[in-house]
């Protein structure tokens, strides 16, 4: 029993490990793409232990199977160099920022397609993991990453890399989840019509399959694009500098000179996150009604 446990445990840190990697390849290969000097791409976290590259970029394995980085040169501090991240336009570091996002909905897609297998142990893997993100709040996740992995693993973690490991990992769970509920909701009789024209299981997928779920799907997932875009506030709990904290450094440096700041400053971030939000809300509206006619 316990060598069983410690097996499932082995997987699905490996899991979230390879999670995290399609993520930061996401980054990687639109850096690249766009000309930004990548310094190290590494899977794992912690000392190195394999390494390999002769030229700009060097490629790491590390010792803690726990997420990984693309280290992209003027990502954090200011740099002189052209190529560098800061320096570069706004639409390619848009385009690197997103990368990541849409290589986990991609990954999100192929778990919710996993989670439909019939096989046992896949079965339970998935579960396990899906148990995981739902049972615990995003918070402590982002504590334990954060806390647990400088504590334990001995780890000075940037809150930057902690908030994308948890919401890569929190993310990817919950669109395979939203992909599998699409996917167990096609009537049976749809496979079977394919099947009587002829097709092959792959065109089924492809031709029948597909474009319903991804009909079933668009509100959801919608719905959970807004979710996460309003639970990025909680990053300022382990020191990343995002709106709620410049917010509140605002509130800080003017509480002598204007008692009521903290009503105008905060008012003004609810505005923001509204701003953002609302298009998305409506537009999830807007789809359900029309692909439910």
């Amino acid at each position: 029993m316990i060598s069983i446990i410690v097996l499932l445990i082995i997987i699905v840190i490996l899991a979230f490990t390879f999670v995290v990697f399609i993520h930061e390849l996401g980054h990687f290969l639109t850096a690249k793409w766009c000309g930004i000097r990548v310094n190290e791409f590494a899977i794992g976290m912690g000392p190195r232990i394999i390494k390999w590259g002769k030229k700009e970029t060097k490629y790491s394995i590390r010792l803690f199977p726990i997420g990984g980085f693309c280290a992209m040169e003027g990502e954090d501090s200011k740099s002189d160099d052209e190529r560098a991240f800061g320096n570069k336009a706004v639409w390619k570091r848009m385009i690197v920022v997103c990368a990541g996002a849409v290589m986990n909905i991609i990954l999100g897609f192929i778990l919710g397609m996993i989670m439909t297998s019939k096989n046992k142990v896949v079965k339970l893997i998935c579960r396990i993991y899906l148990e995981i993100v739902r049972i615990m709040p995003q918070l402590v996740l982002l504590f334990l990453v954060y806390f647990g992995a400088a504590k334990h693993l001995g780890m000075n973690m940037p809150g930057e890399l902690a908030a994308v490991i948890v919401f890569t990992f929190w993310g990817t769970a919950e669109m395979g989840d939203l992909v599998r509920s699409s996917l167990i909701s096609i009537p049976k009789h749809q496979y079977e019509s394919g099947y009587g024209l002829g097709l092959t299981k792959l065109q089924v997928f492809i031709y029948i399959i597909f474009p319903q779920t991804i009909r079933r799907l668009l509100p959801s997932a919608i719905n959970l694009l807004t979710r996460m875009i309003k639970t990025t506030s909680l990053v300022v709990l382990i020191g990343v500098v995002e709106v709620v904290k410049v917010g509140k450094q605002i509130i800080d440096a003017s509480r002598y000179t204007a008692n009521d700041s903290a009503l105008w400053v905060y008012g003004a971030i609810f505005l923001m996150y509204f701003v953002i939000c609302f298009p998305f809300s409506r537009l999830s509206a807007f789809l359900g009604k029309k692909l439910a006619g």
